[in-house]
């Protein structure tokens, strides 16, 4: 996988936003990564840069990754896929660089270019002429009907100044939990993949309660709490007593305790709750 870490944009399932269009949209972002964690233990990881060069890494759950061209030419096979989850992440020119200069094999002969192809996107005259001058011939565009628009560029974080979420986040430092400002989606990932799937009550309680009640947990866990008003993921670990938060609400992406904020009216309709196997209590 790609080293370093940047601001998750979108967290969406590939029924909501196909494959094809979510990569339409990494492209225009300029310096951003695309991560889709796909059917049968595949998670493909699609970087690209400003200056024409792109990357991908994809990692099985069995057998060796692929990179470079073999990861295109496999991620290729998923574009009309409608299971999976999609993450856009936004990075900086400098993490790009970063990236390239740790993961050598991940890069694509044809760069950007070689993406756009892929996904019919006419390719974008960008960064330096070398870049432009290695690029491969412009393709047909798609239709301007089909083409969703480019995700902001930063995620409104500012909104939903709930004193309930306050009092409650001031509740989860008191039981010395540190509430991150991120939010791991690879770490969840793993725990909702190979973890033991546990059974909460849900009728007439919030996604805050159903995590309150979980924080009594001595175990890494994944909670997927979805609602009416938006869909909660959190993941705890209690090792740091770290527990990190999002909140995905329509347009909306809110990490940490803003998302904390914005879910504490969330009335719980779904709850998914994966603890981690090694750290479950023994029978006795």
């Amino acid at each position: 996988m790609f080293v370093t870490r940047g601001h998750t944009l979108r967290l969406v399932d590939a029924s909501r936003l196909p494959l094809r269009n979510a990569i339409v949209e990494t492209i225009k972002l300029g310096y951003a990564r695309l991560v889709y964690y796909a059917p049968h233990g595949f998670t493909f990881h699609l970087e690209v840069s400003r200056d024409g060069r792109a990357g991908c890494i994809a990692v099985r759950s069995r057998g060796t990754p692929l990179y470079g061209q073999q990861c295109l030419q496999e991620l290729a096979k998923f574009l009309d896929a409608k299971q999976g989850t999609i993450e856009i992440i936004k990075l900086s020119d400098d993490r790009v660089r970063i990236d390239f200069q740790a993961m050598p094999s991940s890069i694509i002969p044809g760069g950007v270019a070689a993406v756009a192809q892929l996904v019919g996107l006419r390719s974008q005259q960008t960064g330096s002429p070398a870049a432009q001058a290695t690029q491969t011939r412009q393709v047909r565009p798609m239709e301007p009907a089909r083409v969703q628009q480019p995700a902001t560029p930063q995620p409104r974080l500012t909104t939903i100044p709930s004193p309930a979420g306050s009092m409650y986040a001031a509740i989860v430092r008191r039981r010395g939990f540190e509430i991150g400002d991120i939010f791991n989606i690879l770490a969840a990932s793993a725990i909702a993949l190979r973890g033991q799937e546990i059974g909460v009550r849900t009728a007439g309680r919030t996604c805050i309660d159903i995590l309150d009640e979980l924080l009594t947990v001595n175990a890494r866990l994944y909670m997927r709490c979805r609602g009416e008003q938006g869909e909660l993921h959190v993941y705890s670990d209690p090792s740091p007593r770290r527990i990190e938060l999002l909140l995905i609400s329509g347009e909306e992406t809110l990490v940490g305790e803003r998302a904390l904020e914005g879910a504490a009216r969330l009335q719980a309709e779904e709850v998914r709750v994966y603890v981690e196997q090694a750290n479950l209590p023994r029978p006795r």
